[in-house]
């Protein structure tokens, strides 16, 4: 009796996941086939936006980004220019952003267009350029970050089968991790972003073959950049992972933009002046992010912080010399404050992380490590600094667990007045970790 109970139970939640599944289905204008889709616009740019400022705010892998200046300036006249023909236009807005990443990579979230700094000097002109934005727009005008949160949210629903009666599918929907939508794009939706890709830049005017031609010239910098920092063929990296793991292989996407190219008539833009000072910008800086991921992936491969700060070391003569924006630079020292901090030199990580916060104020992934350092360094002296550190990072992220228990631990040490403040908004936001930092708050 129980098994057929939970047999009737079974086809019961089978039957509502498919007629839901059903209900949630419509037909995407841009791709034109019927799509999956859970959220709302609202919702997918909600999402956008808090996987954006992760990015921005707590990586020193992508951020933080490049939001004015020249670059950013010059990609938003391409984005500008194949808007017009952007499926969504009016309906989502495109920020343009540069990241101070020497990956040859570009990526589009739900409201913004990103391109690497690293990605620019492999291109011969704007036109291929122009085809991976509009590659990246394609992405966002086909719902493909809505799509494949939807089919997390429906595997969830699979799972929980009856209890969406509850009212738990806005739960469900919480619950899926926002960074979703930074992992990779199926190849059906690889195709679908290529042709979008292609509509877009032909339609504004870009050429045809040398949309064709940027596929073949990312490839080779693809390769280029792993070999530079050592990565072997039978150890991919992420970039090259995603590049020829889990998008079609490149043989077959050319093959299919040269028979997309073949319907299109005539030669359009290609603006090779203005291009060609756009790439001694992003070759200026090129030295400099290479040694940054070069020191990244030394450290990460090898755990060797000591030869990954001889390799900032080499670089930071050159940093002080030159006139570069101060995402960069706050990129630079972050790093370093990092490198520092695993080799335990927690008051010269500190310092470094301090001038890092100097260049981006809301850079909250080093005002972390700072204060963690400070801490770390047992030194009494250094506790204020900590605290300091960890309440700024509080301004900008007003409720992150890390600096609400750093500000907590270094005003209890002190024995400040903020201690019993602290204590009682750690309590209120994270009570099942609250036995961790009790004993500050008890025997303060």
């Amino acid at each position: 009796m129980k098994y057929l109970k939970h047999l009737v139970l079974y086809r019961i939640c089978a039957v509502l996941v498919s007629c839901f599944t059903f209900l949630s289905c419509t037909v995407n204008p841009a791709s034109g086939r019927l799509q999956l889709s859970f959220v709302g616009t609202d919702t997918e740019l909600r999402i956008g936006r808090e996987v954006f400022q992760y990015m921005d705010r707590e990586t020193i892998e992508s951020g933080p980004f490049i939001k004015s200046g020249y670059a950013v300036d010059y990609v938003r006249k391409i984005v500008d220019r194949m808007y017009p023909y952007f499926h969504r236009k009016g309906v989502v807005s495109l920020e343009v952003v540069i990241s101070p990443s020497a990956e040859p990579n570009a990526w589009a979230l739900p409201g913004y267009v990103n391109v690497n700094i690293g990605l620019i000097p492999c291109l011969e002109n704007e036109a291929q350029l122009a085809f991976v934005i509009g590659h990246e727009m394609g992405h966002v005008a086909a719902r493909h970050t809505a799509e494949r949160y939807s089919q997390t949210i429906l595997a969830n629903i699979a799972i929980t089968g009856a209890s969406i009666y509850a009212g738990r599918l806005g739960e469900l929907i919480g619950n899926v991790g926002s960074l979703l939508v930074l992992s990779a794009y199926s190849r059906s939706q690889e195709r679908e972003a290529d042709k979008l890709g292609f509509y877009y830049a032909t339609s504004a005017g870009y050429d045809a073959n040398e949309v064709v031609k940027s596929l073949i010239s990312v490839e080779a910098c693809g390769k280029h950049y792993l070999s530079y920092l050592g990565v072997k063929d039978t150890n991919l990296g992420g970039f090259l992972n995603r590049l020829f793991s889990d998008h079609p292989l490149t043989e077959e996407r050319v093959r299919n933009l040269k028979s997309m190219a073949i319907s299109v008539r005539g030669k359009g833009a290609e603006n090779f002046e203005h291009f060609a000072a756009l790439k001694e910008w992003a070759s200026k800086r090129m030295d400099l992010l290479l040694k940054i991921h070069k020191a990244l992936y030394v450290a990460s491969s090898r755990k060797d912080p000591t030869e990954s700060l001889r390799i900032l070391r080499d670089a930071e003569v050159r940093l002080k010399e030159s006139d570069l924006e101060p995402e960069i630079r706050a990129k630079f020292y972050a790093v370093k404050a990092y490198l520092l901090f695993n080799r335990s030199d927690y008051i010269e990580a500190m310092n470094s992380a301090k001038l890092a916060t100097s260049y981006k104020r809301d850079f909250v992934v080093a005002y972390k490590i700072g204060g963690i350092a400070g801490l770390r360094s047992k030194r009494g002296e250094y506790l204020l600094d900590s605290k300091n550190l960890f309440t700024e990072c509080l301004n900008y992220s007003s409720n992150d667990q890390i600096c609400l228990k750093g500000a907590l631990i270094s005003s209890c040490l002190l024995k400040d007045r903020d201690c019993s403040m602290y204590c009682r908004k750690y309590f209120s936001n994270y009570s099942s970790d609250f036995p961790s930092v009790s004993m500050y708050c008890i025997f303060r």
